[in-house]
C-alpha cells in the first residue's frame, strides 16, 4: 500500500529545508565555495579537493526527517485519505437519493463540489461551472446536493477541512 509521504513533506516545508540544509551548512564551513547566478538560477561550485567531504555523507537528519514524514505519513495523511475516501463512497450514495445524473456527471459535481471545500468556500459549484455542466438541475436539487455534501462530510467524523491541507 502506497504512503503518502510526498503529503507529509508537502505539510512540513520548513522541516524539509531543514534536512536539505543539514549538510549543506556543516560541510560549507569547512570547504572554500564559490556562489555564482546563472541563467538557471544560483549555484554554488565546490573546488575538487573538497569531494571529500561529500564522499561519505552522514545523513542522520535526512533519515531522521524521514522517519518522521514516514510516520505522518501513515497517522495522518493516510487516515486523512481514507476519509475521503469513505466520503467519496457515501456522497455518491446521498447524491443518487437526491437527483439521478450519469456517472460522469455525479462524479464532476462531487470533485468541484469537494476542490471548493478545501478552498475554504464549502461544497460549492460556481455559477459557471454549475451554467456549463449541470444547466438540467432545477434551483432546489443543485442546492439539496450541496447540502446533501456538506452533511455526508459530518457524517464522516471529520471536524477539520479536508485534512488540512488546504
Amino acid at each position: 500500500m502506497p504512503i503518502p509521504i510526498s503529503a507529509a513533506i508537502l505539510n512540513d516545508r520548513f522541516g524539509y529545508d531543514a534536512a536539505l540544509e543539514a549538510h549543506s551548512r556543516r560541510v560549507l564551513r569547512f570547504v572554500g565555495h564559490e556562489t555564482f547566478s546563472d541563467d538557471e538560477g544560483a549555484k554554488v561550485k565546490v573546488p575538487r579537493e573538497a569531494t571529500i567531504y561529500y564522499r561519505y555523507i552522514d545523513m542522520t537528519p535526512q533519515l531522521e526527517a524521514l522517519c518522521g514524514w514516514f510516520e505522518k505519513g501513515i497517522t495522518k495523511e493516510l487516515v486523512d485519505e481514507l476519509r475521503i475516501l469513505r466520503f467519496f463512497d457515501r456522497a455518491k450514495a446521498v447524491m443518487r437519493e437526491v437527483v439521478d445524473m450519469p456517472d460522469k456527471h455525479e462524479r464532476l459535481f462531487l470533485t468541484l463540489a469537494f476542490h471548493n471545500f478545501r478552498r475554504g468556500e464549502g461544497f460549492t459549484v460556481g455559477a459557471s461551472k454549475r451554467k456549463r455542466h449541470f444547466s438540467m438541475l432545477e434551483d432546489h436539487d443543485f442546492k439539496d446536493l450541496q447540502e446533501a455534501l456538506q452533511d455526508g462530510w459530518d457524517e464522516t467524523g471529520s471536524n477539520d477541512e479536508a485534512g488540512s491541507r488546504s
